[in-house]
């Protein structure tokens, strides 16, 4: 009897280490990654002509004015950086890119970073900033044979042509 418990006991012990006895919830797929009401920037475009200009602490960013009301600004995190500014699609889950604030002189970022998939914009007063960028839109705007979906033609359009140019207009103030 006595061993019979004792047997009993380990498989317990067993079924709550296989499974966790962690009281955190389980995340649905559709709740990953979603950025949440605190993450949302403060960060408001100034909006002149044909443009919308965001100042992020010392990086310019200036988008087009079609872009107006399909994208939104959070804030969120990159391993060893100070600051990310993520801009993302309407969808809210798709990325369009990122700004990233690192506290590191220019060759210690580029013995960190330099090989990574992120870009360097400059370095100013003790931060170095950089951009990244996702190499397509989400597998969801494409379908089995690699065609663009309809609701995919704005969030390409918006990553093929409209995306270069602002990448090349980043500049630090």
């Amino acid at each position: 009897m006595k061993k019979q418990l004792q047997i009993g006991w380990l498989i317990i012990l067993g079924l709550l280490l296989l499974f966790g006895c962690s009281n955190e919830k389980e995340l649905a797929a559709d709740q990953v990654d979603q950025p949440t009401a605190e993450q949302k920037s403060a960060s408001k475009g100034k909006i002149s002509g044909n443009q919308i200009t965001y100042e992020l602490d010392d990086v310019i960013v200036t988008l087009p004015i079609q872009w107006k009301g399909k994208y939104e600004v959070y804030s969120g995190s990159y391993i060893g950086a100070e600051k990310r500014t993520v801009f993302r699609y309407k969808d809210k889950t798709s990325e369009l890119f990122s700004i990233i604030q690192f506290s590191m002189n220019k060759e210690k970022w580029d013995q960190q970073y330099g090989e990574s998939l992120l870009s360097y914009i400059g370095t100013k007063g003790g931060k170095t900033y950089a951009y990244s960028v996702p190499t397509e839109a989400e597998s969801k705007y494409y379908d089995k044979q690699g065609n663009v979906k309809p609701e995919g033609k704005e969030i390409t359009k918006m990553m093929n042509d409209d995306l270069p140019q602002i990448i090349e207009k980043i500049k630090l103030k």
